[in-house]
């Protein structure tokens, strides 16, 4: 699969060892133009996107930093000026996550 410039991807970073992460998941990542991340990602896995913006977009503690709605816009406005996005969440973002919620 081709990574495409204007898309936003949303990926999981399963059990957080950089080794465990999709190809695909790889793939995005080391493209990406922005990363928007969950506060607990290891840094071993955020090394991955070498040119990439990386923005914590997670949760501190139990306190939230932004909420959904914010974070959402964010994403959209960086796809639209035709850049490559990741939301990169911890685990899988569709189990004990909000990933529905963020494909809404």
């Amino acid at each position: 699969m081709e990574v495409k410039k204007g898309t936003i991807y949303l990926i999981g970073a399963g059990p957080g060892k950089p080794g465990l992460l999709t190809v695909m998941a790889t793939e995005v990542l080391s493209k990406a133009d922005v990363v928007m991340h969950d506060h607990v990602i290891p840094s071993e896995i955020l090394s991955i996107a070498t040119n990439a913006k990386l923005i914590n977009a997670g949760l501190a503690g139990y306190a939230n930093i932004k909420h959904q709605c914010e974070l959402a816009k964010q994403l959209v406005s960086h796809a639209t000026m035709d850049t490559t996005v990741c939301r990169l969440k911890s685990g899988d973002p569709f189990l004990f996550g909000n990933g529905g919620e963020t494909l809404k």
